[in-house]
């Protein structure tokens, strides 16, 4: 994965407003994976919605928040997830190209895929013969 770095800041932000009573905080499961030309990271968020997912670019850090869905009349029969919401943050390089991140959310897994600024690539270069 080139020198394509992409760190994971250990503090999350609380999410919640302030007038909310303060909710849990939960850090998504996640993976990294990257090679020369882009970084992709995966954060397990089963229970958000589309309309409920913030992720931010501001001062190289990456954000990614996303509120759960409750049920309509508030009650669970069976419930075998914590209760929270989910926050992770990134430190960014100088290597990503900020204007080119791609977002999706399917079946509960957020995809971001960061590409690598185009002058940070390796450049293959051709041998002539003499």
């Amino acid at each position: 994965m080139a020198d394509t770095s992409v760190q994971s800041e250990s503090n999350s932000t609380d999410v919640t407003e302030r007038s909310a009573p303060r909710r849990r905080i939960i850090r998504p499961r996640s993976t990294i994976t990257g090679n020369a030309e882009k970084v992709e990271i995966k954060l397990e968020m089963p229970g958000v919605e589309k309309s409920n997912l913030h992720i931010d670019i501001e001062n190289n850090e990456l954000r990614i928040a996303g509120e759960r869905t409750r049920p309509a009349d508030g009650r669970y029969l069976i419930r075998e997830r914590n209760d929270g919401d989910y926050a992770a943050s990134y430190a960014l390089d100088e290597t990503i190209d900020q204007e080119k991140v791609e977002a999706e959310l399917t079946g509960g897994v957020v995809r971001l895929t960061l590409h690598v600024k185009e002058a940070v690539k390796p450049k293959k270069i051709s041998i002539r013969s003499t």
